[in-house]
């Protein structure tokens, strides 16, 4: 089981510098990227960026937010500090009423 995985990566690894060294670009589609079970994803990893391009970029997450959600996360913050301006102020009054 030994010797055949590693011929088997041999080969596919001859197969890629003989591709590499005649110039020859091979586009994948998407079934040859899917995988079922025990088989290989092919990737041709020449085509990919450099490491220096990738993290070079600087990418900020940003918080989208509609505005309706924005009103709703104001209108609720309004109401969390009346209640707890109100609780501060008039804390044991309002426990007497409440009761």
């Amino acid at each position: 089981m030994g010797e055949k995985d590693s011929t088997n990566q041999a080969s596919n690894l001859e197969k890629l510098i003989s591709e590499v060294q005649q110039g020859e670009t091979k586009e994948y589609t998407d079934s040859d990227l899917r995988v079922d079970g025990n088989q290989e994803i092919k990737m041709d990893v020449l085509s990919l960026p450099p490491r220096s391009e990738v993290h070079q970029t600087n990418k900020r997450t940003r918080l989208r937010l509609s505005k309706p959600l924005k009103q709703f996360i104001f209108v609720l913050l309004l109401i969390l500090i009346i209640i707890s301006g109100s609780i501060y102020f008039f804390g044991s009054e309002l426990i007497d009423i409440l009761q």
